[in-house]
């Protein structure tokens, strides 16, 4: 990715799936979006590891309410 000013999002609704490559060194992942389309992601294993556990401490946090719907 070329250093620029901005960040890049990525939106997804559904994992369609994860599917280890690089003999073993790197996760490709495919998701598709809310429009439909299909996007694929490839974290080096080091990397998805770190998020596993990352997004594992997160989502045990407690749930907090949107102050907007109460």
């Amino acid at each position: 990715m070329a250093k620029n000013d901005h960040s890049l999002v990525l939106s997804v609704a559904t994992l369609i799936g994860i599917e280890m490559i690089d003999g073993g060194d790197t996760a490709a992942m495919r998701f598709r979006g809310a429009d439909g389309d299909e996007v694929g992601m490839l974290i080096p294993r080091k990397t998805a590891s770190l998020l596993l556990v990352e997004l594992s401490d997160a989502l045990a946090q407690p749930h907090r309410r949107d102050p907007r719907t109460g």
